[in-house]
């Protein structure tokens, strides 16, 4: 999944003050680009359950990260085990 970088930037206040004072830089996020990516992609698949997630690369615009999903209804997955208690587990 890719998430685009980039600070989070406010509209600049019409008001006079100073540009110390402003409040448009410096604002950080409330999750992280792994949570981005991973909440991007459990709304893209809503029958599909996350297994886990990892960082894969980052170039200038662009945060890459390899998402895990399995699938609870197929008949290879109730089968497993280790995965059924996994996705048992984190729904």
């Amino acid at each position: 999944m890719r998430v685009g970088v980039g600070g989070m930037r406010r509209r600049r206040p019409r008001g006079g003050r100073r540009p110390k004072h402003l409040g448009v830089t410096r604002i950080k996020a409330d999750v992280s680009m792994r949570q981005v990516a991973e909440n991007r992609i459990l709304q893209r698949y809503p029958n599909l359950n996350l297994l886990g997630s990892y960082f894969v690369y980052k170039d200038g615009r662009h945060h890459w990260f390899e998402i895990i999903l399995a699938d609870p209804s197929h008949p290879r997955i109730i089968q497993d085990k280790e995965i059924k208690g996994r996705i048992s587990v984190a729904a």
